[in-house]
């Protein structure tokens, strides 16, 4: 069952939900062992409804080049340092912290 809007003639729908895409640019994330590797500016099509990203064949192609070889730091524009959660250590965030004292 298709949700949202259905895509105008003409407009790549989505494949997920059949809205309408829009074109956008976007942050890609890739694994590589245990390595994060993030890939800024990916020309995309964006789901106006559900959010799924859809890329053409040459950037999906390019993309896999660069997991292909190994994605060495050499050609990083940037980097950036990133948190890590372990999920059963999650409490609920919903709440301001509270100061701490100068004794922890």
């Amino acid at each position: 069952m298709v949700h949202g809007s259905v895509a105008p003639e003409g407009d790549p729908a989505c494949e997920r939900c059949g809205s309408g895409t829009v074109e956008a640019e976007v942050a890609v994330t890739l694994w590589l062992g245990a390595e994060l590797k993030v890939v800024e500016g990916v020309p995309a099509r964006v789901c106006e409804n559900c959010q799924a990203r859809h890329f053409d064949d040459a950037v999906e192609a390019k993309l896999a080049s660069l997991m292909a070889s190994g994605a060495h730091e050499r050609g990083a524009v940037r980097q950036m340092l990133v948190p890590v959660f372990a999920y059963a250590d999650i409490k609920d965030f919903s709440a301001p912290p509270r100061p701490r004292n100068e004794n922890g």
